[in-house]
């Protein structure tokens, strides 16, 4: 006989519905992006694959091996980056072409990417963030720096208002000048793994699995510092933010306990939270009041905000 050691829980409560399920990836999905001038879904996973959508039929119409654990999926433009370990594979969506430009390195896994103007940056699972630089031609991503500091694996980057953001399982975020790759800030405040960066107004909120979510801000001397700090039910995987139905602003966040928290920004009310079989890696926010999470089984979900009463009635 299954014990059942507490209620299964409800799929999900709030203001958004379920529209459908994306299956075939066989492991952790570890990116969903929404490439510009497409009309197709990408989905990223573990399992070696990138899986392409028909976003109007949910039909899956093209699966890529691309030969190894995929670390982290991004688009930036018509531009698709895919990483795996030592190489990142990148394509460009108005080529349609399977066969990718390839940008080789030698410091394994890239957990992380982020693109800022003509620069590509890498967290890689050395430590370093390699920094690529775009032009035009037959190789047009040329390897032009490595910003070192992080003693472990780099698991975010992300870029704002010209400064590179870096946070590694060394509990540090670093801030970094992308004009001259230089090292400005280290923020030491997290106890756990730096899991997720997300910059949102002013502010720099960073969350880890030390269970908190923190929000950065500058101080009158010109330094980075806490102004608030919020505690989860358990260490959090990653942060994102959207604007729901009304256009307010709200934040995804996925914990570790394989849910996803929604919360209104920036009180933090919880609006409602989603409950997975698997923890929840990748989330994708979309046009049209849409939102995709990504799990550790494979599945890609599909979500939609819900017209609110007030408006629906008005």
């Amino acid at each position: 006989m299954v014990e059942i050691k507490e209620p299964l829980k409800e799929p999900f409560s709030g203001p958004f519905s379920n529209l459908t399920n994306l299956q075939g990836h066989k492991k952790d999905v570890t990116g969903i992006i929404l490439p510009m001038g497409s009309v197709e879904l990408y989905t990223a996973s573990c399992d070696g694959t990138m899986r392409i959508w028909n976003c109007h039929t949910g039909e899956c119409v093209a699966v890529w091996n691309l030969g190894g654990e995929i670390g982290c999926l991004i688009s930036e433009g018509t531009w698709v980056f895919a990483s795996l370990p030592n190489l990142i594979k990148a394509w460009n969506v108005v080529d349609r072409k399977e066969e990718p430009i390839c940008l080789k390195h030698s410091l394994g896994q890239v957990y992380a990417m982020v693109a800022d103007g003509d620069l590509l940056f890498s967290g890689t699972q050395e430590g370093s963030v390699l920094a690529w630089r775009f032009s035009f031609g037959a190789n047009p991503f040329k390897l032009v720096a490595s910003l070192k500091g992080h003693s472990k694996v780099v698991l975010c980057v992300t870029t704002s208002a010209g400064r590179v953001y870096s946070g590694s399982m060394d509990h540090t975020v670093r801030v970094w000048d992308p004009k001259n790759f230089e090292c400005l800030h280290i923020l030491r405040e997290n106890r756990g793994y730096v899991t997720s960066l997300l910059c949102w107004q002013s502010f720099l909120l960073t969350s880890s699995l030390d269970k908190t979510i923190k929000a950065w801000a500058l101080n009158g001397g010109g330094r980075m510092e806490v102004i608030y700090s919020r505690s989860e039910e358990d260490g959090i995987v990653e942060l994102k933010d959207m604007g729901d139905s009304e256009g307010q602003p709200v934040l995804l966040c996925s914990l570790k306990d394989n849910s996803v928290r929604v919360y209104q920004l920036p009180s933090f009310a919880e609006k409602g939270r989603i409950s997975s079989i698997k923890e929840v890696k990748a989330l994708k926010t979309g046009p049209g009041d849409l939102f995709f999470t990504g799990d550790g089984t494979g599945t890609v979900a599909v979500w939609k905000w819900l017209e609110q009463p007030s408006k629906a009635t008005a």
